[in-house]
């Protein structure tokens, strides 16, 4: 699991859209997407054009973030991250 936080810290880090509270130290991490009041939409797109299944923060009273598990593979997390990144890259109008 450390390995994969690094990763995610790594990839999702680098991408000012997203803000990861420090430190995560679990199988999950729980990003902040800057300038939005919610995830909502970014959560259901990115499983409906990416089949990439994230929880909505709203599960967790904080509507900004959206939950991201970490999977064993880090091949197919980097897969995860590099999607959210693309879409969030890609974004017109919530």
């Amino acid at each position: 699991e450390g390995g994969n936080v690094e990763l995610a810290r790594g990839v999702l880090g680098t991408f000012p859209a997203f803000e990861l509270a420090e430190p995560p130290s679990c199988s999950v991490i729980f990003p902040r997407l800057r300038d939005r009041e919610t995830a909502q939409n970014f959560v259901q797109q990115m499983l409906h054009r990416h089949a990439v299944a994230l929880a909505p923060g709203r599960f967790f009273e904080a509507p900004e973030h959206c939950r991201v598990s970490l999977p064993r593979d880090p091949a197919a997390l980097r897969s995860g991250l590099e999607k959210m990144t693309a879409l969030e890259t890609h974004r017109t109008v919530d």
